[in-house]
């Protein structure tokens, strides 16, 4: 850290460091922030030079006036200075807020980068920084973060990026801007059942209605793709009439005819979407396998759902029952 850095982002680099942040993490941080925040510690030098400004602009005036004789033109003159007190109070006001509103993201992404909530796997594998373009586009977008969830997302998104530089597109960063409070909320509500993290999965036939024109909403946004398409998973049930998925520590396992095939639709989640699925809360998985359940062909006499206690060997693992979505019927009786 350079001994001539205003104290305050000493403070910040000290406060990471406590927390445990790793270097290059905090090195990305600090750096953003005295480029994107800079004019936040040199705001009294700012108010100097506006203020001796002003006092040229007042002198000049006065001996502009001297030489005016004329009433009329002496009084367009004092009306044009009104509008230019009036432009840089409205000027200076617009700048407090944009200021404001970057200081609150900043400290988000400083609370996030703190507790450690976007993890990373390992902040010190990602090298590199932040580029510029990047900065710029964020800088432009989180400055008009006026309500505390969004300057909160603005600031994941800086914490995510100070991690891994890369982790936001700037296409990402459009799309998010662009996006209201009632495009989050339907984004959260369909990707709590996100499958294998990138798809959602859906019934070609019972798509329609409100949960289409739902979709169809954030595709126009830029977070989902093929949401009309025919895209779909094609799986069969081996020959000992089992269907088995899985996904981390859980596992999805079905009964049905030997051979018979298991077709789901999919919806594609776009790079936008991915990228913001990133700083959201962890996704349970067992929410797509139980939207999968309801999807699977009629002929599935049981579905249950697992969890991995071991591995045996490639692709064979040991698992314990936890929940039973789909008891197999009992045999007819005559």
């Amino acid at each position: 850290m350079d001994q001539d850095e205003p104290p305050e982002l000493v403070s910040i680099e000290a406060s990471l460091t406590e927390s445990g942040v790793a270097l290059n993490a905090r090195s990305r941080f600090v750096s953003a922030i005295d480029r994107l925040f800079g004019g936040i510690f040199s705001l009294p030098a700012t108010h100097l030079e506006a203020r001796v400004a002003r006092t040229r602009l007042s002198a000049d005036l006065d001996r502009q006036r001297m030489r005016q004789k004329a009433e009329l033109q002496l009084a367009g003159e004092l009306k044009l200075a009104q509008l230019g007190l009036a432009a840089a109070y409205i000027s200076q006001e617009r700048e407090t807020k944009r200021l404001l509103n970057l200081a609150s993201v900043a400290a988000f992404a400083l609370e996030d980068l703190r507790e450690g909530q976007s993890e990373c796997a390992s902040d010190e594998n990602f090298e590199g920084d932040i580029s510029d373009d990047w900065l710029n586009w964020f800088e432009s977008c989180a400055e008009k973060a006026t309500a505390d969830h969004v300057r909160q997302l603005w600031g994941k998104i800086l914490a995510s990026e100070s991690r891994k530089p890369g982790s936001f597109s700037l296409s990402t960063l459009r799309v998010v801007s662009e996006t209201d409070q009632r495009l989050a909320e339907l984004f959260q509500k369909h990707v709590c059942n996100v499958f294998e993290g990138k798809f959602l999965l859906k019934d070609d036939e019972d798509t329609k209605g409100e949960e289409l024109l739902e979709l169809s909403a954030l595709e126009d946004a830029g977070y989902l793709r093929e949401v009309s398409g025919m895209l779909n998973f094609t799986w069969n049930f081996n020959d000992e009439g089992n269907f088995v998925h899985r996904a981390g520590n859980l596992v999805f396992v079905a009964e049905g005819p030997a051979g018979h095939q298991i077709q789901v639709g999919i919806i594609l989640i776009s790079r936008a979407g991915l990228d913001l699925l990133t700083v959201l809360p962890q996704i349970p998985q067992d929410g797509a396998f139980r939207q999968l359940a309801t999807l699977m062909p009629p002929v599935t006499t049981s579905i249950t759902l697992g969890v991995v206690l071991s591995e045996t060997g490639p692709g064979q693992i040991n698992w314990m029952q936890t929940e039973v979505l789909k008891a197999p019927q009992p045999p007819a009786t005559e």
